[in-house]
């Protein structure tokens, strides 16, 4: 797609192809590392 707008400049943008839930332990394994204390957090206010 053009981006910025009108710019002539074309950009590629990742798209999301599938979801799905998961247990935690499941879950931290294949969350980004980075991101594993979210899984943390959600465990300690549920």
């Amino acid at each position: 797609m053009v981006w910025p707008p009108r710019s002539g400049k074309t950009a590629a943008f990742p798209e999301i192809d599938g979801a799905a839930w998961f247990d935690p332990a499941t879950a931290l394994q294949k969350i980004n590392p980075a991101q594993a204390s979210l899984i943390d957090e959600l465990m300690t206010r549920i």
